[in-house]
């Protein structure tokens, strides 16, 4: 639904891919849901649902830039039916606190089940714009394994993504694409796009795409990511970086040599 001429609210492209604002205003408009106040650094559970949440379980945990856990803060609340509910500030402290660092939220019920879960990067207020310390996170190798089932004419993969290394995986895309010609398969529904995984995490998530478009070809998995490339899985759908998409990331103040660039803008 672009708002031409302008470049916002792009959640997804004239031939039908999904950009990573659909993923990100799908997040937000979940019924529950967990985020940061930004105008404040206040923790908020918003619930959307005409019921109340009763004793659920914050945790707001702070990493550095090279993923060093800074601070780990858990406590529980009540969060009332249609509104959005203040769950304090969350503090920052000076000890460790690198100049662009990670805010990972989550939010259970008390059985422990995940309800809503959110991650930020952010730069320290006297420099709040400057997130160039972002290029400096080292390349990360994730584990994806696919596996395909097909049901009513329809492809669908049953997809895991793990992050092994030390280091946050920022933006991890994954795209749907025809194997032996490397076409994109479209359109494609991804239950999640874009992840971001820090050191050990793990995501699953589906895709669904019909089965005639892929035109009598296998499923592969390309992808990419801010630092993300891919070990290139060894059973069930192929897995490959997406090469043309990976930038290696260098040295924050870089200068970059100029280049001409064409962007069609409709």
């Amino acid at each position: 639904h672009p708002a031409q001429p302008s470049f916002v609210w792009q959640l997804y492209s004239h031939d039908l891919e999904p950009n990573s604002s659909l993923y990100g205003t799908r997040k937000a408009c979940e019924p529950v849901h967990v985020m940061l106040n930004q105008s404040n650094w206040h923790a908020m559970v918003v619930n959307n649902t005409p019921e109340t949440l009763k004793t659920v379980a914050l945790k707001t945990a702070i990493y550095a830039l090279d993923s060093t856990a800074v601070s780990t803060v858990n406590h529980t609340i009540t969060a009332g039916p249609s509104a959005a509910t203040d769950a304090g500030e969350v503090v920052f402290p000076a000890a460790g606190l690198s100049p662009v660092h990670f805010v990972k939220l989550e939010l259970r019920d008390a059985r422990g089940h995940l309800l809503s879960e959110n991650f930020y990067w952010r730069a320290l207020p006297e420099q709040q714009d400057d997130f160039r310390a972002l290029n400096s996170l080292p390349m990360v190798a994730v584990d994806v394994q696919a596996r395909r089932h097909d049901t009513g004419g329809k492809c669908l993969l049953d997809v895991t993504v793990r992050n092994p290394t030390k280091a946050v995986a920022l933006m991890i895309h994954l795209q749907l694409r025809r194997e032996r010609s490397g076409e994109r398969v479209l359109p494609v529904f991804y239950s999640d796009n874009y992840l971001s995984l820090l050191p050990g995490g793990t995501k699953t998530l589906t895709i669904e795409a019909a089965a005639a478009d892929l035109k009598g070809e296998a499923p592969m998995l390309m992808v990419d990511g801010w630092n993300v490339t891919v070990n290139p899985g060894a059973r069930g759908v192929r897995v490959a970086p997406n090469s043309e998409a990976i930038v290696q990331t260098g040295t924050p103040g870089q200068d970059v040599a100029a280049e001409r660039l064409s962007i069609n803008c409709g």
